[in-house]
């Protein structure tokens, strides 16, 4: 299969948040969906992504794309930065609740190269573009100087498997908070790995 990689651009962004979902197993559905009557969550997210100068934004990802269709992407930032970009306005305050999880980690992913996303739609799944996106986000880390790279995946998914498979190790973990919009349940695990 023909892949090739580059940084995302503001019209990869309608793709970006699609693959934000489908990487987050639902967490970001359950943090927008009706935060903007009318609008799903992925094109709520789409705003998000957006705001440039955020770490959230599009400018952070990279994506894989085969014949001209980006099937794919990875967005990461140094962790740290993160604290400093607060939780979107658009979320409301009873949904912060949902985050505890990832605050509860989170010490854990200071000072490295975060992974905040690794997707790949479903139905290139299986082909080794995970496993290549996550070598760009390496070269991505070494290049910026940082030894270490994290991420957050929910115990009870596949990916577990992969990040396992590419030498991440389960660092810290924290209970999930419950919610019907959330399509996994047991802990939330950081994980980290030797850039």
């Amino acid at each position: 299969m023909d892949v090739t990689f580059r940084p995302a651009t503001k019209e990869d962004i309608p793709d970006l948040a699609r693959l934000h979902l489908f990487g987050r197993h639902g967490i970001f559905d359950a943090l927008y969906h009706d935060c903007i009557a009318g609008l799903p969550a992925n094109e709520i997210y789409e705003r998000v992504l957006v705001d440039t100068g955020s770490v959230w934004a599009y400018e952070n990802a990279s994506v894989a794309v085969h014949d001209g269709r980006v099937i794919g992407e990875v967005h990461a930032f140094a962790f740290g930065d993160a604290a400093n970009d607060p939780p979107s306005p658009m979320v409301p305050k009873d949904r912060l609740v949902l985050l505890e999880p990832f605050d509860r980690v989170a010490p854990q992913a200071v000072g490295t190269y975060h992974i905040n996303i690794l997707s790949v739609y479903p139905e290139f799944r299986g082909k080794g573009i995970g496993t290549m996106l996550m070598n760009l986000a390496r070269s991505h880390a070494d290049g910026r100087g940082f030894s270490k790279l994290s991420l957050f995946v929910f115990e009870d998914t596949r990916a577990v498997n992969l990040y396992e498979r590419l030498g991440f190790v389960v660092c810290g973990r924290s209970p999930i908070v419950k919610h019907e919009l959330l399509h996994v349940s047991g802990d939330l695990l950081v994980m980290t790995r030797p850039v």
